[in-house]
């Protein structure tokens, strides 16, 4: 018989346990709603257990809403800019790969910047890297601004998307020490391309 209410209470318990977990200061309730739940046992008598489920409004700061944008990367120390596609097994090593934005949009190299053919030639739009030393003693420099894109594009699989944070954060970094001018990009590659 007074299984019963301990079952009930450790089933409330169960449901509610998210809800006390949360950082309460935070976040406030947006709505409430009663839910009864009949709890019979063959050898207990029914009982009735209201539950309140709570819906919690989370501060705009720390919502992670699907889609939304992270905050943009701090460009204050940047050196240069390193896309690591080490991740990607496909990539393919080229002399004029692109970057694209998540729409398609071109990101780099600029159309109305671009090298001489002996400039692709001798130094390519961007240099490769087998490791994050060599790229960071390179053109990155010391404290590169690290981009993974989301993927790898493009007949030859030589050139990359970015996410739209990463496409504005290069853009930023660009408009701050003007890396593109010089086609001072850097690629991380997987080390057996």
């Amino acid at each position: 018989m007074k299984s019963a209410p301990i079952f009930a209470a450790a089933i409330a318990l169960t449901l509610c346990c998210p809800l006390l977990s949360a950082n309460a200061s935070q976040l406030q309730p947006a709505v409430t709603q009663h839910n009864t739940i009949a709890i019979s046992a063959s050898t207990t008598p029914k009982v009735n257990v209201t539950i309140a489920t709570v819906a919690i409004n989370t501060p705009a700061s720390t919502r992670l809403d699907a889609g939304a944008a992270p905050a943009p990367a701090d460009l204050s120390h940047c050196t240069g800019i390193l896309i690591d596609a080490s991740g990607f097994a496909n990539i393919e090593r080229s002399p004029a790969p692109n970057i694209y934005g998540p729409a398609g949009d071109l990101v780099y190299p600029d159309r109305s910047h671009v090298p001489t053919p002996d400039q692709v030639q001798d130094e390519s739009i961007v240099r490769y890297y087998r490791s994050m030393d060599d790229a960071k003693a390179g053109v990155c420099g010391g404290n590169p601004l690290v981009i993974v894109p989301t993927a790898v594009v493009g007949p030859a699989k030589d050139s990359v998307t970015l996410s739209a944070a990463d496409a504005a954060s290069f853009k930023a970094l660009d408009a701050k020490i003007h890396f593109t001018q010089d086609w001072k990009v850097g690629f991380l590659i997987p080390s057996n391309q």
